[in-house]
């Protein structure tokens, strides 16, 4: 850990100890909570919980929210994504009633990279947007550089990685002119890893070292680890295994100077990725297995997949197949879970499984032993505890699981509405177009009707006669048969579901209900169909007399339950 970090938690710790207030409590272990976030996000999680006790019983609305705003940012951090949108939307709407615009924008912006991560690019650059409204609101220019990376990060998962490398140069020259050391040399890095999908990894490297160069004169020994780590990637990418292995060695000397208890796993992987390039495979399998037989966490699935992926290529390769077979198992094991999410994962059930057994093992021995010591009453209590701690766990576990569908639930439907107005508009926009055509179809009736008053010969009138009388014919026709098809491709039974209940319903009330499905104003039907206000409000009491609505319910609204 850097000095200037050990003296900023002593310091914090100190004035914890002799503080007097909540506010001032709850105030200095959230700092302490944020110095420890790119450390050791247990270490993080136990100033955060102390922070929330005390917050909940005595704390302002704005300690409140603040608080739940870090332990969603600490669920991010760990990938537990439904717990972060939970306790980012407790902070969001806290923050809301009393107004702090800072937490709302943060709220927008964490929301963004989570659905980056959860590839929803929609709802990514949808967050990424508001949060960008905001801070532009604010005239926080420095928040500009981080809203960029989101965008260039949602082009870079398109497989766009000019537009990406345009907007993270954005971010660039923005952290270049507030000489943000930090963020420039994570703006640096992102760089770097473009011009690998680029496959320009001499361009890479120099960004890389620009990084470096940085990073040592700042001291950011987090973003310096980080550095030589990437540039490992980049030199096996190329072959050099000399150069790979000396960065990595750096990487790992930087981690332990900087006291980080992270980056282990992956250096590890880099590490075995060598080991294989020199045909050193018993050490590759060491490395590996060293990631798999480590305490797990939810953070470090992906490496340990990883991990198991290769080990079991090794050991096929090896022809040890009955190995092979148990860790591909295990590799689809973790990629289940990934797939599923952290908080759904088989993995995470397991291990809470494995915890619980563990748990209520102890709990049997303690049992045991104070049956010896107590009397038959005091036995009797113990096991009514463990009865109710083990139904309120179950209890606590089903509301979470509730809720977290309900979520996911109200996501679907969100975006199911938006492709349902997105294609009402397309309907609209198509009948429009026709109308238009069927103006020009008009105009030129008109003028073969006018043809036909200056024609001489009998035969000519009578052509031009049939041919204005077919155009007249069609218009219509045409239009709503369009209508109706492009209608029923998106409501599907709209119309026979008002038949079963008003099978009198004529074509064109059908047509009026559709119109009031797709929730367009009377003013806009008259425009579509030429016909006056009164006259639909007229049609529209009539459909209400057929359904035999009251006056009180909406129209439109008992229509779109259909």
């Amino acid at each position: 850990m850097r000095a200037q970090d050990r003296t900023s938690i002593d310091s914090l710790q100190s004035a914890l100890s002799i503080s007097r207030t909540d506010t001032l409590k709850i105030t200095l272990l959230n700092d302490l909570a944020g110095i420890y976030f790119q450390k050791n996000l247990d270490s993080s999680f136990f100033y955060l919980e102390n922070a929330l006790n005390i917050a909940r019983q005595s704390g302002s609305p704005h300690h409140k929210s603040r608080t739940y705003s870090n332990i969603g940012t600490y669920y991010y951090y760990k990938e537990e994504y439904l717990k972060s949108l939970e306790y980012i939307d407790l902070a969001f709407d806290i923050a809301n009633e009393i107004n702090n615009i800072t937490i709302v924008s943060y709220a927008y912006y964490i929301k963004a990279w989570i659905f980056v991560d959860l590839n929803n690019l929609n709802l990514a650059n949808e967050y990424a947007n508001k949060a960008m409204e905001l801070y532009k609101k604010q005239d926080k220019k420095e928040k500009y550089g981080e809203i960029y990376t989101i965008y260039s990060s949602i082009y870079d998962l398109l497989g766009d990685y000019q537009k990406s490398l345009e907007y993270e140069r954005k971010a660039y020259n923005i952290e270049l002119s507030l000489n943000h050391t930090e963020r420039l040399s994570g703006s640096l890095n992102n760089i770097s890893s473009l011009y690998n999908h680029l496959n320009k990894t001499d361009s890479a490297k120099i960004y890389l070292w620009q990084a470096v160069k940085l990073n040592k004169e700042f001291k950011n020994v987090h973003w310096l680890a980080i550095n030589y780590f990437n540039l490992s990637k980049v030199s096996l990418l190329t072959g050099e295994v000399d150069s790979a292995e000396w960065y990595i060695n750096q990487a790992v000397k930087t981690y332990d100077i900087g006291g980080y208890d992270v980056g282990k796993p992956k250096i590890h992987i880099a590490k075995a990725q060598i080991a294989l390039l020199r045909k050193d495979t018993m050490l590759a399998v060491q490395f590996y297995d060293s990631i798999v037989h480590a305490p797990k966490k939810n953070e470090e699935l992906s490496i340990i997949k990883e991990a198991y992926r290769n080990l079991a290529e090794i050991s096929h390769a090896q022809k040890k197949y009955e190995s092979a077979i148990g860790y591909y198992k295990a590799f689809k094991l973790h990629d289940d879970s990934i797939k599923k999410g952290s908080n759904a994962s088989l993995l995470t059930l397991m291990e809470l499984q494995l915890e619980y057994e563990k748990q209520h093992h102890e709990l049997e021995k303690e049992k045991n032993a104070v049956t010896i010591k107590m009397h038959r009453k005091n036995f009797l209590i113990i096991i009514l505890i463990i009865i109710l701690v083990f139904v309120g766990i179950s209890l606590f576990l089903l509301y979470r699981l509730m809720k977290n569908r309900a979520l996911r639930e109200k996501l679907e439907k969100h975006q199911i509405e938006k492709e349902l107005q997105a294609k009402n508009r397309e309907m609209t926009a198509n009948v429009m177009t026709l109308m238009k055509k069927n103006e020009i179809l008009s105009v030129i009736s008109k003028k073969l009707l006018e043809i036909e008053e200056k024609a001489v010969k009998k035969e000519t009138r009578d052509a031009i006669s049939k041919i204005s009388a077919e155009i007249r014919k069609s218009r219509e026709v045409e239009l709503w048969a369009e209508f109706d098809l492009r209608f029923k491709q998106v409501h599907g039974n709209f119309y026979n579901s008002l038949l079963k209940i008003a099978p009198e319903l004529s074509p064109n009330e059908l047509r009026m209900c559709a119109f009031l499905r797709m929730d367009i104003s009377t003013k806009d039907i008259s425009e579509l169909t030429g016909l006056d206000k009164r006259t639909v409000d007229n049609t529209r009491y009539k459909i209400r007399k057929k359904f035999k609505i009251d006056g009180k319910t909406n129209l439109t609204t008992f229509l779109s339950k259909f």
